[in-house]
Order: C-alpha cells, then sequence, then structure tokens
C-alpha cells in the first residue's frame, strides 16, 4: 500500500496561501520526501562543517588573502542553499497555518 504523500501533516494551508492542493506545494512535498533530497543536504551539512573546521586555521590571516576570499564565497553559497531547504521544507510541511478567526 502506497503512503499518503499528506501522512502526518496536520497544517491545511501552509503560508496562509498553500494549501494542499496546490501543485507548487504538492511538487516540493515530493521533492523533501525523496531520499537523495536529504542525504544531498547531508552531505552540505557535513562541507558547510568542513569549512568551518578549516576556517579555524585561517583566523588571523588577512582578509585580502585568497583563501579567506574563498571561504566567504562559501559562506554565501551555503547560506543560500540553507535558506532555500527551510523554504522548501516549511511550505511542503506546512507553516502559519490559518486556525481560523482571532477577532
Amino acid at each position: 500500500m502506497k503512503k499518503d504523500i499528506w501522512d502526518g501533516i496536520e497544517c491545511e494551508v501552509s503560508y496562509y496561501f498553500f494549501y494542499k492542493t496546490n501543485i507548487i506545494r504538492i511538487l516540493l512535498r515530493y521533492i523533501t520526501r525523496h531520499p537523495m533530497f536529504e542525504n544531498c543536504i547531508v552531505v552540505i551539512i557535513v562541507a558547510s562543517s568542513s569549512k568551518l573546521v578549516m576556517d579555524t586555521y585561517f583566523m588571523n590571516e588577512d582578509e585580502s588573502n585568497l583563501v579567506v576570499q574563498i571561504s566567504s564565497y562559501f559562506d554565501y553559497i551555503f547560506n543560500v542553499i540553507f535558506a532555500l531547504e527551510t523554504i522548501t521544507k516549511s511550505i511542503s510541511m506546512g507553516l502559519l497555518q490559518d486556525k481560523g478567526s482571532y477577532l
């Protein structure tokens, strides 16, 4: 028996906009459930952690050092990747569910 993609997800409307029938939310749900997605995220976490370890050896170096500059670019890349992961998962799993009127 195939598992429902919404199994365990109670949020009906993510960000007050993405219903469970929204094609974008369905696509993101399939992507985030894929084992390769999680494996890639784990590899990126390990790479980011390794970069942080490497940074400790270049802490006292000048900003003009090539290694420091490259490390800075990798910081931006990792931040963008982790931000995209957060947005993707929060849309697919749900965030800011509308619980009705609060007035």
